[in-house]
């Protein structure tokens, strides 16, 4: 077992709980999931204390993977807008890769670096 003194300050953790939208867990309230949440950390780390959590936010996407048709990017709307400094995009813009944190971030860089040299 490892001494153990909050190694979470400061740290944040990302869990992802897929499920169909069908599935009962689906519609839980957000308090059932942090509940599971605890419980399972607890199981991760028998130490584990409530205290360490700061903050807790749950999202939910009625689809975590879509399936796109052949030309999807060509179907998109342009990120830039036609609004000085407004740019838009979700992660439909990560096509043809799948949807994760790493594409999260590459498109950010991209939108970021788009903004800095942006006329």
């Amino acid at each position: 077992m490892y001494p153990v003194t909050n190694p979470t300050r400061g740290a944040l953790i990302y869990v992802q709980y897929y499920l169909p939208h069908s599935h009962p867990r689906f519609s839980w309230d957000d308090g059932m999931y942090f509940h599971e949440l605890k419980k399972i950390l607890a199981r991760i780390n028998p130490e584990f204390d409530d205290s360490w959590v700061t903050a807790f936010q749950l999202s939910r996407c009625y689809y975590a993977q879509p399936v796109c048709v052949p030309e999807y990017r060509s179907m998109l709307p342009p990120i830039r807008s036609g609004i000085r400094g407004l740019l838009t995009a979700d992660t439909s813009y990560y096509y043809p890769h799948d949807r994760s944190i790493t594409e999260s971030v590459k498109l950010g860089k991209s939108l970021a670096q788009e903004m800095l040299g942006a006329p």
